[in-house]
């Protein structure tokens, strides 16, 4: 009796170790993730003002194209914002990826709308794949979107003026 009773106690010693490394994993994610939140909200909301001071000061004649840019930049921190409200919720399992057929192409043409500005104003051509007619891929659209702008802005801010940056 003894030695099973030392037994289960080793079991249940195991078992808290390894419920505690994967709380540090959770713990080092949510972490990882409000960085990585912080950062992409920083992005957007430095092209919204700019884009906004732009139309204030009266920079652009149709401010049109401006006004549908800016409002995908508000869905996208407000997307963001959803992440982080997700996050909030998690319990200790991981949730899966919601996944739903999309369009590669349209992620990418809404990633590069919100880094023309940017590109524009430091003088780097921003050249996109052009028309692939690639077929509809299952995907977590907005995070795989969220990626990409991330390396669109990266790209730029280490790309010297009158250089490229191409998504292929």
């Amino acid at each position: 009796e003894v030695a099973e009773l030392g037994q289960a106690f080793n079991v249940m010693a195991e078992r808290l170790e390894n419920a505690e490394r994967e709380s540090e994993k959770l713990e080092k994610a949510r972490r990882e993730f409000i960085a990585g939140a912080s950062h992409d909200l920083r992005t957007p909301l430095t092209a919204l003002r700019a884009m906004l001071d732009a139309i204030a000061e009266g920079v652009v004649e149709d401010s049109s194209d401006y006004i549908r840019r800016s409002q995908r930049v508000i869905t996208q921190m407000s997307n963001l914002v959803d992440d982080l409200v997700e996050l909030a919720t998690l319990d200790s399992d991981a949730s899966p990826l919601e996944r739903s057929p999309a369009s590669i192409e349209q992620v990418i043409e809404i990633a590069m709308e919100s880094a023309v500005l940017k590109a524009e104003t430091k003088g780097i051509a921003l050249i996109g794949p052009g028309n692939a007619e690639l077929p509809l891929i299952p995907m977590a659209a907005n995070k795989i979107g969220r990626v990409l702008q991330n390396l669109l802005d990266n790209a730029l801010d280490h790309t010297a003026s009158g250089g490229e940056v191409a998504i292929s």
